[in-house]
């Protein structure tokens, strides 16, 4: 499936009807991440509605794919409807969906709604960027940003200047290669803020 062979997939989706088993949510979840993982976006959605026509309840996994296919096709617009219906239906979003959907914000250069999400995610418990050390020595918090994106590194760094600022304590950052490859990420962040 993620090397592209969605024909044999529908194939298969076909054979199980014909035979009598019914798709379940998770055959239509996989087969709509085949799609997003492609960008897709307008294949996905179609299955998406193929679906709920055969009464196949989409879950988190269903819907995560769906902002991956928004991500992967760049459109922000079907991303921001995906998230809405995914509150709407009481389906919690989780790290990797609101990083998906940051690091697509981001991208489209929409920094402001970047930092709406992001406190969001945080006031849901979708991201959880807090660390309880008391190693760092002259800061009062400390953000773990080892397995954020850019968009989301960003976003932490500048809410937690815009504290500092504020309240005119320290903060200290835990680092790593985060999910851009080779850089730490907040080498890209603080040079993108700067």
């Amino acid at each position: 499936a993620q090397l592209g062979n969605i024909s044999f997939l529908l194939k298969v989706l076909e054979l199980m009807k014909k035979d009598g088993i019914k798709p379940d949510t998770y055959s239509y979840s996989a087969l709509i991440n085949t799609y997003a993982v492609l960008g897709k976006l307008d294949k996905a959605e179609q299955l998406f509605k193929l679906m709920q026509a055969n009464q196949a309840d989409p879950n988190h996994i269903t819907y995560s794919a769906l902002l991956k296919a928004c991500a992967n096709a760049k459109n922000l617009e079907r991303a921001k409807f995906w998230l809405e219906l995914m509150k709407k239906e009481g389906i919690r979003l989780d790290m990797t969906t609101w990083s998906t959907v940051i690091n697509l914000t981001y991208l489209e250069g929409e920094h402001e709604l970047v930092d709406k999400f992001y406190l969001e995610a945080i006031e849901t418990r979708g991201v959880k960027p807090y660390k309880k050390r008391n190693h760092i020595e002259g800061c009062d918090t400390v953000i773990d940003l080892h397995s954020f994106n850019i968009g989301m590194a960003l976003a932490a760094v500048r809410l937690e200047l815009k504290r500092a600022s504020t309240n005119g304590k320290a903060f200290g950052i835990i680092t790593g290669k985060g999910s851009t490859g080779n850089d730490p990420v907040i080498k890209i962040a603080i040079t993108a803020l700067l």
